[in-house]
């Protein structure tokens, strides 16, 4: 199925996608806004950039375990999407994948996964929780920023760097664990997040914050405290 293939169809609610198909083009579906759900053939192993952006109406998806890819904004606004399952399969999630999904509740994000691209997961609102798989070694910029209902995040041991607005604006975020492998924190990483009381780095060495890392601390709260490792010396 080629590029744009059914770009912008407003109308196309359904869709039959036969098993012999082995590759869904970028945009192929992009702005299709009654598209409801889609069952997606066993031969494709990648869904490319924006292939199911803009779809407003998507309720559901079935991604199959040859998926091994997600593409750049693939399911960028799609407003309706509560939550997903991603296959074992998957290793890599592209930038903004699902920027904007502002219902998205939910997420399994799978052990395979290595890469996790730049705004992601930015503004999923409804999206309280995640736990980072052990392969990831960056959390990129934006990745949870504007993620309003995040009270819990799992980091891994594996994560070394946290970019640029990361967790920027998460304002259920209460506390959160930064494990000993951390060794920088970028700039406006905590910028907004007015409910934190408690950033907990176990690092033996502090990592490098950009000096803008907790910018307008006076929306993070008074009471926040920092726990550091005091053998550091």
């Amino acid at each position: 199925m080629g590029k744009g293939c059914f770009y912008y169809c407003t109308n196309l609610s359904s869709i039959n996608i036969p098993s012999s198909v082995s590759a869904i083009g970028e945009g192929c579906f992009e702005g299709c806004q009654a598209l409801d759900n889609v069952k997606i053939p066993a031969n494709v192993t990648k869904l490319a950039d924006n292939c199911f952006s803009e779809c407003s109406s998507l309720t559901k998806i079935v991604i199959p375990s040859s998926v091994k890819s997600l593409g750049f904004e693939c399911f960028c606004r799609c407003s309706s999407l509560t939550s997903i399952v991603l296959p074992a399969s998957i290793d890599s999630i592209g930038r903004m994948c699902f920027y904007n999904c502002t219902n998205l509740s939910s997420i399994n994000i799978p052990s395979s996964v290595s890469a996790i691209g730049e705004g992601c997961f930015e503004g999923c609102q409804a999206l309280d929780n995640v736990k980072i798989p052990a392969n990831v070694t960056k959390l990129a910029d934006n990745c949870f920023s504007e993620c309003s209902s995040l009270t819990k995040i799992v980091i891994p041991s594996s994560v070394k760097s946290l970019g640029f607005e990361c967790f920027c604006r998460c304002s259920s975020l209460t506390s959160i664990v930064l494990p000993a492998s951390i060794d920088s924190i970028g700039r406006m990483c905590f910028d907004g997040c007015k409910n934190l009381v408690s950033i907990t780095c176990l690092a033996h060495k502090p990592p490098v914050a950009d000096f803008q890392a907790f910018e307008d601390f006076a929306q993070i709260s008074p009471d926040c405290v920092i726990n550091v490792d005091l053998k550091y010396k």
